[in-house]
């Protein structure tokens, strides 16, 4: 199983608690991503005067390009070979770089308080005409949510559960990705 690691500076801001089923694999993504917004919001000052949030969203138009082949192809190989499992782990973790990265420059577009059309008319084109647009609208809609309740909303992991089921639901849409529980709650994936 994927084992997901929290930016370390945030840690004691993180709720954590063991999680079962879907939740263990859905909300230690939504809180990644989550991290990585909050992190690059509080920083985004910082690049005020670069061209690093206009490098970071090329390499995400670039990367949601590459990444849908990529994860296509492990998919099909992993239905062929379902000995395989490293290509069914390599296909999880490039939709989760994706999120990742996602999450990442809206960090950076919201501190900075400018849309990705502001920043980059040719990669704001890119994203709005991909496969990817609509998890990114979610994106940018759900964690400015849990920003506007930051820090004191955070009494329990509700705060992440509109945004776990959407990354499960991207996860079904990139190649049939199947995140499931047996009956005793143990986490199952399934491709269809």
């Amino acid at each position: 199983m994927i084992t997901i690691k929290k930016i370390d500076v945030f840690k004691e801001l993180m709720k954590t608690k063991a999680y079962k089923g879907v939740d263990s694999f859905t909300y230690p993504i939504a809180e990644t991503c989550w991290s990585e917004y909050i992190a690059n919001f509080i920083s985004s000052q910082s690049a005020l005067d670069t061209q690093y949030p206009k490098v970071m969203a090329k390499a995400l138009v670039e990367k949601i390009k590459i990444s849908k082949n990529d994860i296509e192809t492990s998919l099909l190989a992993y239905k062929i070979n379902r000995k395989r499992e490293d290509l069914l782990q390599y296909s999880i973790l490039q939709i989760e770089s994706l999120l990742k990265s996602a999450s990442y420059l809206i960090g950076y577009l919201n501190g900075l308080n400018i849309t990705l059309a502001d920043l980059d008319l040719e990669a704001n084109y890119e994203l709005e005409v991909s496969y990817f647009k609509d998890i990114w609208e979610v994106l940018k809609d759900e964690l400015a949510s849990i920003h506007q309740v930051y820090p004191d909303g955070f009494i329990n992991l509700n705060i992440y559960k509109n945004l776990s089921f959407y990354i499960e639901t991207f996860y079904s849409q990139m190649g049939g990705i199947v995140i499931d529980e047996d009956e005793k709650g143990k986490l199952k994936i399934h491709i269809m």
